[in-house]
Order: C-alpha cells, then structure tokens, then sequence
C-alpha cells in the first residue's frame, strides 16, 4: 500500500504541483480513505519528501568516487539513464525545478543541501583530472560542474515538456559529451556509444 500511495503521489504531484495536490486527491486515485495515506504518511509534506528521496534513489551513489572525469560522467550517464526507465519520476523532477524558482517547498532546504553537496563533490573530481592530466590546466572546475548540472536539468525540463520530440538520453549523453571533449587535455574513452543507449568499446 505504501508504495501504491508513493505511485500515486507522484504522478498527482508531477501533473499539478504540491500546492494543488490535496491527501484526498491521493487517497482516492489509491482507492483508500484519506486516514489511510496518513497511516503511512504523517502530512502531505512528508509524503512530498518521501517521493523526493524516490527519485533520488535511481541515481548512483557511487558517481562522485570516480577516479577519472570520464568515469564521472559515465556514471551520470548510467544514472540518467535509469532514471528514464520512471517517466513520473522524471516529470516530478522536473516539476520540483520549477516550483523551487517560484515558491517554498517542503524539499526546498534538501535541494539547496543536495546542490551543494554535488557541486563540492564534481568540482573535487575535476580538480584532480585537471592535476592528472585528463583535462586541460586552464579549466575552472566550479564552472564544469555547473555546465553538467545545468545540462541534465535543461534536457530533462525539454523532455517533460516535448517528450515526443526529446530523446532525454540521448541528448544528455551527446551534450555532455560535448562538455567533456571542450574540456579535456587528453580524452579517455566513453563506456557509451554517442546514442547513451548501450555499452561501447569503442570510445565516445
């Protein structure tokens, strides 16, 4: 039942936005009593987080201890793409961005925490691509970070809004890609082929 009720909180809270999402909304698209998502929830502001913490469950937690740039971006390319396998997932992300730009939300705190925590921890991998070799000496690791963040964030919100015309996956593999190639003093290989779909032997 939890989980029927996270379903359905996902989808409600993609389509319309936290403020527009009522526990009766859930409940009845579940099939139970509004009591019945409060066994499990507390408030609709823990049911928001906990599909917040859903859908960070599809990425890699393993993405920052790369020892390459390259593996690094491979792993978000592997996340990414396991995100895609969860459209509601996607499209809840995609909502949570924009109501962050306009209103408080109950994840408000836990995005602020989660950015910066991502970027200290990309910028540190750069850095030591950069003492490594990897990537070209005069590369600003804060501003690299930001590119790939902002990447993921702009081809999932096109995705969310044209997802006829957007190959979320492919595009953010081809874009980042582009990132890492502009960046790089001697580019080592991509487990991906351009399309981000399947495995490659064959570099980027």
């Amino acid at each position: 039942m939890r989980q029927a009720i996270l379903n359905a909180a996902t989808s409600l809270f993609a389509a319309h936005g936290y403020n527009y999402v009522r526990i009766a909304d859930i409940a009845k698209q579940v099939g139970i009593s509004d009591a019945g998502v409060l066994h499990h929830f507390p408030s609709k502001a823990d049911l928001f987080l906990a599909v917040v913490r859903l859908r960070e469950a599809d990425y890699r937690t393993d993405i920052f201890e790369a020892d390459t740039v390259r593996e690094m971006i491979d792993r978000i390319i592997d996340s990414v793409r396991t995100a895609s396998r969860h459209p509601d997932l996607l499209r809840f992300r995609a909502m949570l961005t924009s109501a962050a730009m306009t209103a408080d939300t109950p994840a408000q705190n836990h995005l602020e925490t989660n950015l910066g925590i991502m970027l200290n921890a990309m910028e540190k991998v750069i850095a030591q691509g950069i003492r490594a070799g990897e990537i070209r000496s005069d590369t600003d690791a804060r501003h690299a970070s930001l590119a790939l963040l902002a990447i993921n964030e702009g081809v999932r919100n096109q995705w969310a809004l044209h997802p006829d015309l957007v190959d979320y996956v492919a595009t953010f593999t081809s874009s980042v890609n582009v990132i890492y190639r502009g960046i790089a003093a001697n580019p080592l290989p991509s487990r991906f082929k351009e399309s981000g779909l399947t495995p490659s032997t064959n570099g980027i």
